[in-house]
């Protein structure tokens, strides 16, 4: 007779991804501050500099959270959780375009709000035609998901203020290519694994390629050279099974793997070393605290540390301040150029802040319920924390069979 687990706390298996994203977040908004004010002061001090340029290594926590989670949802949840024998779910094969959607909602329900400000801010202020074309085409781009690769050949036609956006394009063409393979070999395993093993390897070589015959801005707006973080976090997801020793030592792995991810942001910043050996080690340093945070002692101090409210916080409202970050402080910086650089950042810190607030509220929420209330969906990164097991395993009963699954805890308000 097996003894089910007793019920875990969910501090671990939630906040530890918001945490880490709320890092990420602030690395990001930190590396947009020179809209604001300059850095150049700051060349005498190189930490310093790098940690202020360092929004290709965050992003790259985004990409391998947004990897994992995805595909932990398609390969199963509740009663069609992928087993340990290589058996994938059915999830993928029964509504694999409901992962897409829910996606590519939940976006469009922060960028069309701030697309349609910039389009009439546009109009109003009578830029010319020049700018209004320019806008014209920025917007049909961004909203087709294709924004990256038109920077990549129209720079000089495109709005700067939106450029931080090809993170979004990235993100749904990736979403794509993991739907559709995960889809293709949900009943192999191992077959899955080792598909995404060598497209890492592809990948990884074509971002060394491409960073020495090609202009560092161009590179690193190819679907290609960034698509690797989210393989990455796909390949951990497939994994999990097989990881549970990873787990068993996760205080020394996560101590490890931060203070290697701590040392990339003061040591690279905007280094091209990103697209070769930086950003393998920074795709590692993100899988071993994505892997390995479950497995911490509830209340031990680095579960405390990954449950500190400021950054759980921001890692939840990630989406909606990253749409926002960037025009913000872009506008703030072009109309208000004699402003005391701290009256600037006060300024725009202040219309980030409401603008968060009343899309999240007035917009992105609203919008997911009605796709929820017609599709028999729920959004997107609530599913996918429904279906991590980032919890301990469950414990084995003297004679071996695994003890029932441990009460589910339920999914954080907002992801």
């Amino acid at each position: 007779m097996t003894t089910a687990a007793a019920p875990t706390t969910p501090r671990t298996r939630s906040t530890a991804l918001d945490w880490v994203r709320g890092v990420a977040l602030v690395l990001v908004v930190l590396s947009h501050m020179w809209a604001l004010w300059s850095i150049e002061a700051l060349a005498g001090v190189p930490p310093l500099l790098h940690l202020l340029q360092s929004g290709n290594i965050a992003v790259t926590v985004f990409l391998v959270v947004a990897g994992f989670l995805l595909t932990r949802s398609l390969i199963g949840r509740d009663g069609t959780r992928a087993d340990d024998e290589g058996r994938v779910g059915t999830i993928a094969a029964e509504r694999p375009a409901l992962a897409v959607l829910s996606r590519v909602v939940r976006i469009s329900s922060q960028t069309w709000p701030l697309l349609l400000l910039v389009w009439f801010t546009t109009l109003a202020e009578g830029a010319g035609e020049v700018v209004e074309t320019q806008t014209e085409r920025s917007v049909l781009w961004v909203t087709t998901f294709g924004w990256n690769v038109y920077l990549q050949t129209e720079a000089l036609l495109a709005r700067a203020d939106l450029g931080h956006l090809w993170y979004t394009a990235v993100y749904v063409q990736v979403t794509l290519v993991l739907v559709v393979l995960v889809r293709g070999l949900r009943h192999r395993r191992v077959v899955l694994a080792l598909t995404l093993g060598g497209l890492l390897l592809a990948c990884t070589a074509w971002r060394a390629h491409v960073a020495d015959v090609e202009a560092l801005t161009t590179a690193l707006l190819r679907t290609t050279t960034r698509m690797d973080g989210m393989l990455w976090g796909a390949l951990a997801a497939v994994c999990w099974p097989w990881l549970r020793p990873v787990r068993s030592v996760a205080g020394t792995v996560v101590s490890y793997a931060l203070t290697l991810f701590a040392a990339l942001v003061l040591l690279l910043g905007n280094s091209g070393a990103y697209l070769g050996w930086g950003g393998v080690a920074a795709n590692l340093a993100v899988v071993a605290v994505v892997v390995a945070a479950p497995g911490l002692p509830p209340e031990g101090r680095l579960s405390r540390a990954l449950g500190w409210r400021p950054l759980v916080v921001l890692g939840r409202y990630s989406l909606a301040v990253y749409v926002w970050h960037y025009p913000i402080f872009f506008g703030v910086g072009q109309r208000l150029p004699t402003w005391p650089a701290p009256a600037k950042a006060a300024l725009a810190l202040a219309l980030l802040a409401a603008a968060v607030v009343l899309t999240v509220r007035y917009v992105e929420r609203p919008v997911e319920a009605w796709v929820q209330r017609r599709l028999g969906a729920r959004p997107a990164d609530r599913e996918e924390l429904a279906a991590l097991p980032l919890v301990p395993e469950p414990a084995l009963s003297p004679a071996g069979a695994a003890a029932g699954p441990a009460t589910a805890p339920s999914a954080p308000s907002r992801p």
